[in-house]
């Protein structure tokens, strides 16, 4: 198989800073030999954004911090990840900030709708990313990824690359949450993503989750 990695050396949309060298990271624990190990082949490498750094770059709304680069970068990944797929290549997405979630999904969408195909999420992460400007409790982009994705949230993002939601709820499975937003725990319910707690891999075990008809 034929893979792209794409490197997205964002950090705009959390707090803390260093979410930015995920990418370099990954690719200097030796991903290219173990790739190279199972027999995979790197057809192309490289960053599709060129990006300020967050101190340059001004902050905008409250509840939508830095909302314009993170929509220019993802409308950039966006499109090399259909690209990718075109080509008939995997795209191998490296990050850090869960916002390129928004980019490599639109991406994805893109390209199963000209195929008329659909594919599913599975999100392993403490937290459910589901919150909107109206519920989040920070104002930061990376903890509204998956709502936007599933269609919740400000046009900025929902309509990001293309219009319409990106994945249908129904096809969102989570795994390994145990920290959600008040608010953000009534949109998952209503929008009906499948939800594995650490409680429940605690009392059903991993491997008994991994199982489950929505992940198989």
């Amino acid at each position: 198989m034929s893979i792209h990695i794409l490197e997205m050396p964002l950090d705009f949309g959390g707090n803390r800073h260093g979410s930015d060298m995920g990418p370099s990271a990954i690719r200097l624990a030796g991903l290219k030999d173990r790739l190279q190990k199972l027999g995979l082949e790197t057809k192309k490498y490289f960053s599709p954004i060129e990006l300020t750094p967050q101190e340059y770059e001004d902050e905008g709304e409250e509840n939508a911090r830095f909302l314009k680069p993170i929509v220019m970068a993802c409308n950039q990944l966006a499109l090399q990840v259909e690209t990718a797929l075109k080509q008939g290549a995997f795209p191998l997405v490296l990050g850090g900030d869960h916002s390129i979630s928004l980019g490599t999904l639109a991406g994805l969408s893109s390209y199963c709708r000209e195929k008329d195909c659909s594919f599913g999420v599975l999100y392993v992460d403490a937290h459910g990313d589901f919150n909107t400007t109206e519920t989040t409790p920070s104002g930061n982009i990376h903890g509204m990824c998956m709502a936007a994705s599933c269609g919740y949230g400000i046009p900025e993002l929902t309509n990001l690359y293309e219009n319409g939601r990106k994945v249908d709820p129904k096809n969102v499975c989570y795994v390994g949450v145990r920290d959600i937003d008040p608010g953000e725990k009534l949109l998952m319910k209503e929008a009906g993503v499948t939800v594995f707690t650490m409680s429940d891999i605690d009392r059903q075990g991993f491997s008994s989750i991994l199982k489950n008809p929505c992940i198989l």
